[in-house]
């Protein structure tokens, strides 16, 4: 009897599903746990080794997947973070700090190798679909925004607090691991290398680049300071507060069942201005008041501009014609991102603190402004070169 094989699309967004609940099980215990193993000055300390592991990883990432392919790439990773769960279980039972601390780093492995996945997608297709494969990819996170801090909060209340969390996530990602080592990750339609590598890229990186990664620091930014700002303004009731990040992780990806096909229908630049404008309508909001829906509507609309951001400027940098340098491409957002968003994360509380949630807000505008400015210009260029008549090179997209 012949047995069953989930597309491959669907397999690399379950991995991308996993991969989140990984990271928002450690973003939601590892502070509790390293001051359940440690001391409170030490509670920090998984949490940041993770997010060093991670943007170490991801250029290793983008060297091994081009020299080895993506199926070993991903096979590995997910055999790290089979390990990395483990061996947080094991440091739970045996009350190791060490064992934790070494577990955190090869669970931020698995994360900076999860970061492919996306991209992965959407090589896997023909050029026309890429752009939906990738957002598609992303709504992994639908699910993780529920899954990983349900899985923290019943876990915690367990007899050894987080140990089932992370013990009941091992089985999942080592057989997914197992999946995506057989899949072919050939690109689907394209250019063969010799000739591509001869083509210019279709769109000015540093824009892109520029528009995912500031995308990515005003977001981490107002999501980071907004539960210090909610309690600020007297919202006590951590419940509240949760629920204001939940619906806001929930913005951040639901929106991939359309971004992908919003990018086929107008491009990604106007996709990317959206963004930005919708970033600064977050900062307008929150400059209006403090009230419990004045943070759930801006949270909210971040996490839409985010989406459009992320996404857009994804796509652009998969249409980059020479493999090797896209690879890199890639490695480089995303190392922009994270560093960009540990940068902000550290800044939130202490800025908050010093200037207040207003402040903050208003000094955080002319940022989505810039953004916005920078997307525009590009839509305006596209749209002067795609007129009749006029000589283009490269690619179109």
């Amino acid at each position: 009897m012949p047995s069953f094989r989930p597309p491959p699309l669907l397999q690399l967004a379950a991995a991308q599903a996993l991969m989140m609940s990984v990271s928002s099980l450690l973003l939601a215990s590892s502070a509790r746990i390293g001051l359940q193993l440690g001391s409170p000055g030490l509670a920090t300390l998984p949490l940041a080794l993770q997010s060093l592991a991670t943007l170490l990883t991801l250029p290793l990432a983008a060297r091994l997947g081009l020299r080895h392919g993506r199926a070993m790439l991903f096979l590995g990773g997910a055999g790290l973070g089979a390990l990395g769960l483990g061996l947080a279980a094991l440091a739970l039972m045996l009350h190791s700090l060490g064992l934790f601390l070494v577990a955190s780093g090869l669970l931020g492995v698995f994360i900076g190798v999860g970061q492919g996945y996306r991209f992965a997608a959407a090589e896997r297709v023909a050029p026309a679909q890429r752009n939906r494969a990738l957002a598609l990819t992303l709504l992994g996170g639908v699910l993780a925004a529920w899954g990983g801090p349900w899985l923290a909060a019943w876990s915690a209340g367990q007899d050894l607090p987080f140990l089932y969390g992370y013990g009941l996530l091992l089985p999942p990602v080592l057989l997914l691991g197992l999946a995506l080592g057989r899949l072919d990750f050939q690109p689907a339609g394209g250019a063969p290398a010799a000739a591509s590598a001869r083509l210019r890229p279709a769109h000015p990186l540093g824009p892109v680049l520029l528009l995912g990664i500031g995308g990515y620091g005003l977001m981490g930014l107002l999501m980071n300071a907004t539960p210090i700002a909610m309690l600020c303004a007297g919202h006590q009731d951590f419940g509240l507060t949760a629920r204001v990040i939940q619906w806001h992780v929930v913005a951040m990806y639901a929106p991939s069942l359309i971004t992908g096909r919003l990018i086929d229908r107008w491009g990604a630049w106007p996709v990317l201005l959206a963004g930005a404008l919708l970033n600064g309508a977050a900062m307008g909001v929150n400059l209006e008041g403090s009230t419990l829906p004045a943070f759930e509507l801006a949270l909210t609309l971040l996490g839409l501009g985010w989406n459009l951001l992320y996404v857009g400027a994804s796509s652009l940098i998969g249409q980059h014609p020479d493999a090797p340098r896209r690879a890199r491409l890639q490695a480089w957002h995303d190392m922009g991102c994270f560093g960009l968003m540990g940068l902000v994360t550290l800044g939130a509380a202490p800025l908050v603190d010093a200037w207040g949630w207003a402040r903050l807000n208003q000094l955080a505008l002319p940022g989505a402004g810039l953004l916005a400015l920078v997307a525009a210009w590009q839509w305006a260029r596209q749209w002067q070169e795609a007129r009749p008549g006029r000589l283009k090179t490269g690619q179109t997209g």
